[in-house]
């Protein structure tokens, strides 16, 4: 691999990071910050969202979050929705 191929994948990786972290960030935000363990992981055009929310309506306004930023964008889907309802013990 040459120099621009490492930069290129290397710059790609950073984006593909960021925008974990900014659909992270909006889930976060339309949940109120009651959605623990979060995790984002973007794979070509899927979503993989984990974590544990306290209520059902905070585990759809965190989904919410999420469309917030990927309706505008490129065409994608979630594909794997694994945020868990746990209420508080």
């Amino acid at each position: 691999m040459c120099k621009a191929e490492e930069q290129d994948l290397l710059r790609a990786t950073e984006i593909k990071l960021a925008f974990e972290r900014a659909i992270e960030r909006q889930a976060m935000r339309r949940a109120w910050g009651r959605i623990s363990e979060l995790e984002v992981e973007v794979k070509d055009r899927s979503i993989f969202v984990r974590g544990l929310a306290p209520s059902y309506f905070l585990k759809q306004l965190a989904l919410q979050g999420v469309l917030d930023l990927i309706e505008p964008a490129v065409p994608m889907q979630i594909v794997s929705n694994d945020l868990l309802v746990e209420r508080p013990s």
